[in-house]
């Protein structure tokens, strides 16, 4: 299985996780899977699916050096 690890958490966001895993009777850690789970599965949960690019948009753009 993978890991995944999350920097810069605000903590205002964190106790908010931490006290709806506690309502839900699980871990933060679970919580926070239990949410990216249902997160992907429904794309509409966050703002619908991502919006495609034009595949010009998509190959890396060249670093000009000075």
């Amino acid at each position: 299985m993978a890991s995944l690890t999350v920097r810069q958490l605000d903590d205002k966001l964190k106790k908010q996780l931490r006290l709806r895993a506690a309502r839900h009777g699980r871990s933060v850690e679970d919580e926070v899977r239990t949410i990216l789970r249902a997160a992907a599965v429904d794309a509409d949960a966050f703002g619908g699916p991502e919006p495609s690019l034009p595949s010009d948009a998509r190959q890396p753009t060249p670093r000009h050096r000075p």
